[in-house]
């Protein structure tokens, strides 16, 4: 059984949880917009047009009250304009008053991503896996530059190695003609001595 009870989750804990988050009211004006998604999208605050800056991707429509309210508990693919449109993953969920919350995060595929877009690590929650997604990235976007250094290194002495044995070979190729050659040379002699 779910008993619902008020934790009391106000705006600084929102803001903790939830740093990418906004808050829209049913005149799809901003009322409010967290500290991470402040710093990566400045110009979303109060007197700005929404639908300039974040556009809906998924469920397509336009980046209003009305539309994101029809799809509660829904992932909601947002862009945003200003970033190179720049994905955010989202879910829109009622608030008091008949606002609107917009909780997600970013959406990176390389560590670079986030330093280009001005932010750290330390600008995601602590429970957002995208961060540890990006490191085990980089992890992996390091280990695979590793081997390729590796695989060009080998390839490098491989190379060597048969030019020494194509070179050893045309060595041992000479010394066994002029060998071949010697020997052939004392049969004719000693045939020529012997009538």
């Amino acid at each position: 059984m779910t008993t619902s009870i008020d934790v009391g989750f106000d705006a600084v804990g929102l803001n903790t949880a939830y740093p990418f988050h906004f808050v829209i009211d049913a005149q799809d004006q901003i009322i409010q917009v967290g500290r991470s998604m402040a710093k990566l999208l400045p110009e979303l605050n109060q007197t700005a047009n929404m639908c300039d800056l974040i556009h809906v991707t998924s469920p397509v429509g336009p980046m209003t009250h009305s539309h994101l309210s029809k799809h509660p508990g829904r992932l909601i693919i947002l862009t945003l304009s200003t970033q190179d449109n720049l994905t955010i993953r989202a879910q829109a969920i009622p608030g008091i008053n008949g606002s609107l919350i917009v909780i997600g995060s970013p959406w990176f595929t390389e560590m670079s991503q986030v330093g280009a877009c001005g932010l750290s690590l330390a600008d995601f929650a602590a429970h957002e896996s995208v961060t540890d997604l990006l490191l085990i990235l980089q992890t992996q976007a390091s280990s695979l530059t590793d081997a390729t250094n590796m695989a060009d290194a080998f390839g490098a002495l491989n190379q060597q190695l048969e030019m020494r044995v194509h070179q050893r070979t045309q060595d041992l190729q000479e010394k066994t003609n002029a060998l071949l050659q010697e020997i052939h040379d004392r049969q004719r002699i000693e045939s020529e001595l012997r009538l």
